[in-house]
């Protein structure tokens, strides 16, 4: 409990700074399933979204998904990517997405470099410990994730709320 007590603030005052327009440019919540990642997650969109930002909530797997759409229709321009431009980005679940050789790792990439280098804020959740995470993504993505100067990595620990008898 005091664990969770010490991320929300540490989420509060993300949102705080993004509002701002200081602080973390993204937020990484890291650990093992059924701690809450999913759920601060959704209220970083919700404090955002109610400050007067725009906020894109999707799954790894529907962004992956969409990305390959747009991928495998490159000659239609017009299909809509807004990902790459909204001003808040909040992927849930990275690590359960499909991984397809030459689009998840590049595009994930291309993405975090895209929203990165515009300065527009990303926050991820992933129940991958950061040698999963470095495994599954490469060095170039698992660094972007962990860059001190770049966001903050909150390490949930403890056991899976969904399993505690209550």
């Amino acid at each position: 409990r005091m664990l969770m007590q010490t991320f929300k603030k540490q989420c509060q005052e993300y949102v705080a700074g993004l509002i701002r327009g200081e602080g973390k440019l993204n937020l990484l919540l890291h650990g093992p399933s059924g701690l809450g990642k999913s759920y601060l997650l959704r209220c970083v969109a919700r404090e955002a979204a109610e400050r007067g930002m725009l906020t894109l909530t999707l799954s790894a797997n529907a962004l992956i998904s969409h990305i390959r759409q747009v991928y495998f229709n490159f000659q239609q321009e017009d299909i809509d990517q807004p990902y790459y431009q909204v001003p808040l980005l909040l992927i849930d679940d990275l690590g359960v997405e499909p991984k397809w050789e030459g689009i998840t790792i590049e595009q994930l990439f291309a993405l975090m470099e895209h929203r990165i280098n515009h300065k527009k804020p990303t926050v991820f959740s992933t129940n991958l410990s950061p040698t999963e995470i470095q495994a599954r993504y490469t060095e170039r993505i698992s660094s972007r994730l962990f860059d001190r100067r770049l966001g903050l990595a909150l390490p949930f620990q403890g056991r899976d709320i969904r399993l505690l008898r209550k």
